[in-house]
């Protein structure tokens, strides 16, 4: 008996900060295992530019775990079907001893998946250790989930061990496997430009340029959030949130040793907001983890029947392509298609457009953006939007100008220029808002509106007022509740007047009982 131990690799693509990695190579021979699973795999639910993403994450995790005596293998199918043919595969060394892996949160179909294998495991006398991440435990209770959250933290992160020895002849016998290709998984077509590269090492480097002097400065001062920069690799697990919020910390006390210079208080302060931005993340994992229906319902019940009824397939069309005739929204739309990346600032925009502007229900936006957005996660990112889309009942509807922005974040209209390529004769001054841009200009440029690039699919005024219409008719259905004012005491008759009434209160100004129902 060789007690083989497997660690199943999804969305924990790295060697440090890997728990399941660690405790497994302390009980006994390690085999490393991605599965490439056609479900999750589809051409309706991830992208070649994920699939691209992932191998190059999983190349990278390849050559860091030869240092330390380990190597990856790939298999292909469905789960538990992958672990049943790996238990017979491992037979000759007496089947698979544990599984390992990390906590995987995320949609009703990955929490399917977990329950057939776990039903497997059960069935095979198999125990299956799953390891908590980015600070969620659901199991439980929210007083002491926090505790743990705090501990977790500051603890030292796992440091990766070297792997026992595998057993004499493995090498000659075991078959590794190898990547799956784009087509191999039925992807046919084009393929979006990743900017980025996967893998640890790339993620490590972008956390560093992150948290550099010049970086830190740069953001403060044009009011930038580069976070979404990091959510490839935080969505991947080429980074735990673990890892950042401890660099970030390690980074605040070297500043904060500084002299109260105004440029390491700008420099504290930027990371005080990268701390919140990690802070705000785990708060959202934890609330989907307390609502997993919150992919399907509404947080905030009184929000139901306002979006569902008034989808419009045409409008969401538009969106998906970039073309609303809004170039900043365009713009966002554009980048996310060509790169498969956004930053913060970009998801935000687009996303309130399309549900606040457009009046698009969110649910109908996930599976494109989850389809579409290398840095997408389920368990943060739809809470996420929900928070946008105004539907927890945290976060008021809000129409902001997209012209507004458009200046705001492109000033120079170098976006504009790049990704809609229509609108590069027009003049600086015009670029911004191309359908107020005289129709003599439009002609002498040649860049007609409508033709050339399209009206604004909605005017602004227009979407005002329906949006204010819908938000009255759910005012008068489910009106706020009444303020419950407490009921003042009955003063007390003096001991030297004993015979005075008490004085008289006025029943019919004080709340009514029945109000306390929109508390509960």
């Amino acid at each position: 008996m060789a007690n083989i131990q497997v660690v199943w690799f999804k969305r924990d693509i790295r060697l440090h900060d890997h728990e399941a990695l660690w405790q497994a190579a302390l009980e006994g021979p390690v085999v490393c295992l991605y599965a490439y699973e056609p479900s999750a795999w589809r051409p309706s639910v991830q992208s070649p530019t994920h699939l691209m993403f992932v191998n190059q994450s999983l190349r990278d995790l390849d050559a860091s775990l030869s240092a330390w005596g380990g190597r990856m293998t790939y298999r292909t199918g469905e789960c538990p079907q992958v672990f049943r043919e790996l238990h017979r595969e491992l037979e000759p060394w007496g089947g698979i001893a544990c599984i390992w892996s990390h906590q995987e949160l995320g949609p009703a179909s990955v929490t399917e998946r977990n329950q057939r294998v776990q039903r497997w495991c059960e069935s095979e006398g198999i125990h299956w250790n799953a390891c908590p991440q980015d600070g969620v435990f659901p199991e439980k209770a929210p007083q002491e989930s926090k505790k743990l959250l705090s501990k977790w933290l500051r603890e030292p992160l796992p440091e990766p061990t070297p792997f026992p020895p595998l057993p004499e002849g493995w090498e000659e016998i075991w078959h590794y496997g190898s990547a799956q290709s784009a087509r191999s998984l039925g992807h046919a077509g084009k393929t979006q430009t990743l900017e980025l590269r996967g893998g640890e090492t790339v993620a490590q480097q972008a956390l560093q340029k992150l948290l550099s002097p010049h970086t830190l400065e740069a953001t403060a001062a044009e009011n930038l959030d580069v976070w979404g920069e990091l959510q490839p690799y935080l969505a991947w697990g080429n980074l735990s949130l673990r890892q950042v919020w401890q660099a970030i910390q390690d980074e605040a006390e070297m500043w904060q040793a500084l002299d109260e210079e105004p440029q390491n208080q700008t420099i504290r302060s930027q990371l005080r907001r990268n701390v919140r931005n990690i802070q705000h993340c785990i708060q959202r994992i934890q609330e989907y983890t307390a609502h997993p229906w919150m992919e399907c319902r509404n947080l905030d019940e009184t929000f139901d029947g306002m979006r569902e009824h008034d989808f419009d397939a045409e409008l969401f069309q538009d969106w998906c392509d970039g073309n609303t005739g809004y170039p900043w929204i365009d713009v966002c739309m554009r980048h996310l298609e060509h790169t498969g990346t956004w930053d913060t600032v970009m998801f935000e925009t687009a996303v309130r457009f399309a549900t606040h502007h457009l009046w698009l229900h969110w649910r109908k936006l996930l599976p494109f953006l989850s389809k579409t957005w290398v840095g997408f996660s389920s368990p943060l990112h739809t809470v996420w939007i929900q928070d946008i889309a105004g539907t927890t009942g945290r976060i008021p509807i809000r129409l902001d100008c997209p012209t507004k922005l458009a200046r705001k974040y492109d000033p120079d209209a170098q976006w504009i220029r790049d990704y809609i390529p229509e609108l590069a004769p027009l003049p600086d001054t015009e670029v911004h808002a191309p359908h107020h841009t005289p129709v003599l200009m439009q002609h002498m440029n040649h860049c007609v509106i409508g033709t050339d690039y399209p009206q604004p699919i909605i005017p602004l005024d227009q979407a005002k007022e329906w949006v204010e219409e819908r938000c009255k008719e759910r005012e008068r259905l489910h009106p706020p509740p009444q303020t419950m004012q407490p009921v003042p005491p009955q003063e007390t008759a003096p001991p030297d007047k004993p015979d005075e009434a008490p004085p008289l209160v006025d029943w019919a100004s004080l709340p009514l009982q029945g109000a306390r129902q929109y508390n509960n």
